[in-house]
Parts: C-alpha cells; structure tokens; sequence
C-alpha cells in the first residue's frame, strides 16, 4: 500500500502551480485561494509566506505562514531551475500580434516530437484571444499529445498549461477534444499527467447541464466515454477521484447498467477500478448481486497490486453494502474473504486491510450466523501480527463485531478453546459495553451484569445537579436519567435512601418527579417494602395537586396496606430451589438474565428493536423485573401471576424469562407510541410500572411452549461459559 500516486499527485500540483508563478504581479493569496490549497496546504501556507506584500499582511502575518520548512521550500526550488533551465520560465502569450494561432498550434499537432520546442510554441499562444473559438480545441489537443512526451518536465508543464487554459464551454468543442483524448487512451499506456488532463475534462463535463440543442452533443460524448473503465489505464485515471463521481453525476440509467455489466469481465482481467464500480452499483441497487461472490474472488486474486486510493475507496464502499445490497451479501462471500486470511502476509493484510469494514457492517448490523474459520484465521494473524499499526485495530474492531450479538457470542465461548486469552484481551479494548454476556464475563467482579458502584455514581450525579433545559428536551438525558437511574436504583435498593433523603434539599421540580417515580417503582416491586415505609416520610405532602400527586398516592395506598403485598404473595408461589435466580448478582440471577437477553436477540423481532432504540440492556430490565417477580408490571398480579407460576414457573427458573418475554411483548404498542411520538418522559412508567391488564391467552401460551423447545438448553450454556471464564 505505497503512497506513490499521492506522492506524484502532490508533485503534479507543485508543478501547476509553480508555472502559475510565472505571471508580471505575483499574489501569493490568489494562489492560495485555489484548489491547490486542499490538497497541499502545509506546503503552500509555508510557501506563500516568502511572497508577502503590503495589502495581504494581516494574512501572511498569521503564525501557520511564518513557518518555513526548508525541506518543503527544497521541493520547488529544483523545479523552478528547471524550467529556467529549459528556457521555460516565460509568460503565456508572448507571440507577436501578427502571428496565426492556428499555424502555430498546427505545428505542434504535426510534429513527431514532443519536448521543450513545443511547449515554447505552446507557451507562446495568446490564449485569453481563444475563448469560444475552434483553435481552443486544437491547443488542448496539443497540450493532450505534449502530456504523452518522454520527457517529464514536458508532460507536467503541457499538464500546466491545459488546466491553466480557458475552459471549454461550446460541447461542440470538448466532443472534438475527448474524441482526441479517448483516441490516444485507446492505443495503449497513457501517462500519468495524461491521466491527470483527462480527468479534468472528464470533472468539467460532468458539471455541464446541457441544453435541448446539445442534447445529442451530450449523448455523443457519453458513448465516447461510456467504456473507458475497460482499459489497463482505468485503476490510474480513477486514482484522482475513486468514487467516480464524474461518472455516476453524468451517465443515465441506461448507461449505468452498461458499466455495470461489463465490469466483472475487466476485473478478471485485473482492472481494479472495476470492483468499486460493481460495489457503487450494488449499493444502488444496479447489477447482478449473485454475482458479487465471483467479483470478490477475482478482486482478492490481485489486491496487493491495487493502488493505493483504490484500497482505500474500495474499503469505503464495501462498507456500506451489508445494509445497503444486503441480498449480495450471502455465507459465499465471507468464506472467500476467509480463506485468503490464511494465505501469507503479502496476500492476507491487504485483504485483510480492504474488506474489515465491510465484515464490520456485516456482523454488526445484521443477524449473520457465526463464521468460526473467520473467526479463527482473524485470531491467528493477531497472535503474528505483533508491533503492526493498522492490523491490530480492524481485526479487533472485527472481533467485537461478532461478539457484539449475545447469540453469536455464546457460540464462540462454546466451540473455541484456543485464544482464549486474547478474545478477551480485544473485548476489553473496546470503548464500552452494550452486551451483556460480554460485559459479566470480562468484569471484574465474578458474575456481574452492573454493579452496586454503578448505582451510587448515578445517585450521587443527581444529587449534585439541577436539571437544564436542554436536558429535559433531550432524548439521551432521558434514557441516562429517566431509565438507566430508575433501573439502577431498582437493582440495588438500598441507594434509594439517598434520593429520598434529598428531596427535602432538591430545588429542581423535574428532580422531585424523577426521585418520587423511583420511589414508587420500588413500592410497586416490593421487595423492600420495610424500608419504604421508613422513608415514607420523607415524600412532600403540598397542599396543591402537582404533577407528582398521583405518585405519593399511589405509594402511600401501597404502603398502607397491612395484608402481603404482591411480591411476597408470588413468592409463595415460587419453589425455594428458584431463590438464588432471584437475587440480585448472583450467578443464578445473571444467567437467567443472560437467557432473557439470547432470547431477545435471537428471535430478532420489535422486542430487539424497542431495547435499542431504548439503548436499554435487555439483561438488565428482565434482572430487575424478575427480582420483583413482575409484580409492578401487571394490575392483577394476584389473579393471573399466580395461575401462570402454578401452572409453569412454579419449578422452572426457564418458564419465568418465557413469562418475562411474553409481558414485555404486551408492552410493545405502548413503547412504540412513546418514542414516536417523543414522549420520553411516559418511558420510565411503561417499563418499571405499567401495571397493564394481563391474563395470558392461548397465542402466548403457544409462543412460551415454543421457546421452551428452543431455548431451554443454553441456560445449561450459559453457566458453562460463565463457569469456565
């Protein structure tokens, strides 16, 4: 992957604008101005500070100008003597007035050589007189055949002069040029600033809307065009701008296809550009997607070979195909794109280099089963890859792809024995955690879905703020505040004190809400309904109604009564052998919590929609929730909890997370409504507190039998891994 093209690149642009130097009033700023600045800032910002003058002071006076490099100012001292040295260092148009253009450009058309001579006659040509005549075409014909010379200081100054030339505007005449162009493209290897002059016609027609006469002027030049990608030369012309952008503004539908289709025969024969133009295409929607298995065979063949650029655009746009040509993507793919990991460095980095972010998306974003030989090979070349820059980082960035789904990864824990030590070393590398397998097994702790710390930071954060506007308007305040705080306090109850405690110093009205909501999440649940009583006096008793009235009252009618509240009837229900799954960070509890979570992202439905959307763990609602026995989620725990435990769950740890699953599902329409519509603040109620209607019915009895058949055995899975960490 050698930076030479960008080197050149970099050469060719110091060339043009070390000829656009050549003029009677030097001003440093309009050169600084142009395009050139974006693609060699550092050089021109130290550069045009050698040419300072009163009016642009103030600009040459900034710091970024003062810097001069020598080894930068050394880059176009050479050239300068250069064309010094050749008798080039003349101004444009420096023929006499009666002299014929057209004669002297002719000579240039007709000559069998192309150096120095040439460009002197070139040079000479008054071209601000050739604005919309004919003889602009000849000069840029001219300037096309100098840019094949032998010599290179005759290539990069006839570059110069073309782009420095008045632009062509009449289609008549770029018709005349390009049919110039594509002719000497068409008889073999064309040069580099050839490339360079071509692709500057190629930019200024694609920005050109023709008119109703210029249609078929138009048309021609697209046929004339239309097939340039089959050619040897294409991978150096595509380097100055690999997402072809010039090509996608400009063609048709029609024309589109036509590419397309003839793209995979010129990529067998090694025309790199080819496969970005099958990636753009497929991403559009255009080609043959059955196809893409045999364009990625023939693109890993010779991808060490490709430039640069094309690496890199071709890295880009396979990126984005997973999501966007997701029928292109099939099992096929990836087991070519693994069985060149195993092939030796030269073959296996580059490879390796082109296709990480498109593995990336694919693991990421879809349900794709796990590739063990992938997994395998990316896990080999790590353990060998030591003291890389690059490599380390996408295959990890691979690694944690695959393992970012529960399902996937519970399947890597159980297959691979080997590398053990540095799956987990990459996993722990990663910024953060949404998935909870990863996260209880390389933790700290033994078995840890979150912890206590957790809740007190989070505790202790509101406590020392008030709340701002731009928070309270903000969709990730309330999912930070409003559920993560709320699932947090639920876990670890005894936190709850603190923020009872403060409502007696909180300003903030919105705090009061939030803190009082808590509240009541943790009478409804009841597990600690003792201490809730003791705090009870603590909750505000205003003389008005506010918006937190309905909140008091429904956890001072809670706290009042004196039979068994819902939790501790359920748990008569519940055989004393379940009891460990029913504590809070016990291995028990977080292996059930586990399967809850496998069981979401495996059957892949609204449910795993609705918690990302909510960036909410599914482990860590269903932890807090069976740890109440749902006690706060139904109206009626008493009558259809019971029946359901009696009848299922009475034995079976299992049957509780099918329970989980099934009244999480009756949750759907009411979560679905809320983040439609923004009404975050209603979110914290429909998941801790809904208190919803709910007698199971025959559908949900069916779909419980059915993830019982399926799911029952990775419990057993799930304390295995944990087991063996």
């Amino acid at each position: 992957m050698s930076d030479d093209f960008e080197d050149a690149r970099v050469f060719l642009e110091l060339c043009y604008f070390t000829v656009s130097l050549i003029t009677d009033t030097m001003s440093p700023v309009q050169y600084f101005k142009s395009d050139f600045v974006v693609l060699m800032q550092p050089i021109i910002e130290k550069f045009v500070s050698q040419f300072p003058s009163p009016n642009e002071r103030q600009i040459l006076s900034n710091a970024s100008y003062r810097r001069l490099v020598s080894t930068y100012v050394s880059k176009i001292r050479p050239l300068i003597d250069a064309l010094k040295q050749s008798g080039l260092w003349v101004l444009q148009g420096t023929a006499p007035q009666s002299a014929d253009t057209t004669d002297l450009i002719n000579s240039v058309l007709n000559s069998e050589t192309y150096d120095v001579e040439q460009l002197l006659i070139l040079r000479s040509v008054r071209t601000n007189q050739l604005i919309y005549t004919p003889e602009l075409t000849l000069y840029f014909n001219a300037c096309l055949l100098c840019c094949q010379s032998p010599i290179v200081i005759v290539r990069l100054y006839a570059y110069s002069l073309l782009r420095s030339a008045p632009v062509i505007v009449d289609l008549r005449h770029l018709s005349i040029v390009l049919q110039h162009a594509v002719a000497i493209w068409q008889k073999g290897v064309v040069s580099f600033e050839f490339c360079a002059a071509l692709f500057l016609l190629l930019t200024r027609f694609s920005e050109q809307r023709p008119s109703a006469q210029d249609e078929n002027e138009y048309e021609k030049i697209l046929q004339l065009i239309v097939d340039l990608h089959n050619s040897s030369n294409f991978e150096t012309l595509m380097c100055f701008d690999p997402t072809l952008r010039w090509m996608f503004s400009c063609f048709p539908p029609e024309l589109i296809n036509r590419v397309s289709d003839t793209a995979l025969p010129s990529l067998k024969e090694n025309h790199s550009g080819d496969f970005i133009i099958i990636c753009h295409c497929l991403a559009l929607g255009i080609g043959d997607s059955s196809k893409f298995g045999e364009a990625v065979q023939a693109a890993l063949s010779n991808v060490a070979c490709w430039a640069h650029p094309i690496q890199k655009e071709a890295r880009s746009s396979l990126a984005t195909l997973p999501l966007s040509a997701p029928e292109s993507v099939t099992p096929e793919v990836v087991d070519i794109i693994a069985s060149v990991l195993n092939q030796p460095p030269q073959t296996s980095e580059p490879s390796l280099y082109i296709f990480a972010q498109f593995l990336c998306s694919y693991f990421l974003g879809t349900a794709a089963p796990l590739h063990l030989p992938l997994l395998k090979s990316l896990l080999n070349i790590m353990a060998a890859s030591e003291g890389k820059k690059n490599l380390p980082i996408d295959i990890q960035n691979i690694v944690v792809a695959i393992c970012s789904n529960p399902v996937r990864f519970l399947q890597v824990l159980k297959e691979t024995s080997d590398n053990r030590q540095l799956l987990f070393s990459l996993l722990k590398q990663a910024d953060s955690w949404e998935k909870s397998l990863v996260a209880a097994l390389i933790s700290p702790q033994t078995f840890c879905l979150t912890s206590d710390s957790q809740a007190k930071a989070a505790v202790k954060l509101i406590k020392e703020k008030a709340l701002t506007v731009e928070e309270k308007d903000n969709f990730e305040f309330y999912n930070r505040l409003e559920i993560n705080l709320p699932l947090l306090v639920t876990l670890y109850p005894i936190e709850l004190r603190k923020l009872v405690e403060h409502l007696t110093v909180a300003a903030d009205e919105d705090l009061y809400y939030i803190i009082i909501e808590i509240f009541c999440i943790v009478t409804l649940q009841g597990r600690t309904v003792n201490e809730c009583k003791d705090m009870q006096q603590f909750l505000p008793t205003p003389a008005y109604k506010c918006e937190y009235s309905e909140l008091t009252e429904i956890i001072n009618t809670a706290l009042a009564k004196e039979e068994k509240n819902s939790y501790e009837t359920l748990s008569t229900h519940i055989d004393n052998s379940l009891s460990q799954f029913l504590t809070i960070g016990s291995a028990s509890n977080t292996a059930l919590s586990l399967l809850f979570e496998h069981v979401v992202w495996a059957e892949g439905d609204e449910v795993l929609v609705i918690f990302k959307r909510l960036k909410l763990k599914p482990a860590l609602w269903f932890a807090s929730a069976v740890a109440s026995l749902f006690a706060a989620l139904v109206s009626n725990p008493n009558v259809s909890l019971i029946k359901l435990f009696d009848e299922r769950a009475k034995n079976s740890a299992e049957q509780l997370v099918w329970i989980g699953y099934v009244i999480f599902k009756r949750l759907l329409p009411f979560l679905r409504k809320a983040i439609v519509n923004e009404e975050f603040s209603s979110l914290p109620k429909l998941l801790f507190y809904p208190l919803i209607e709910f007698e199971v019915t025959s559908d949900e009895i069916s779909l419980m039998q059915k993830l019982n058949s399926q799911y029952q055995s990775v419990l057993k899975d799930l304390f295995g891994v944990m087991v063996h960490k």
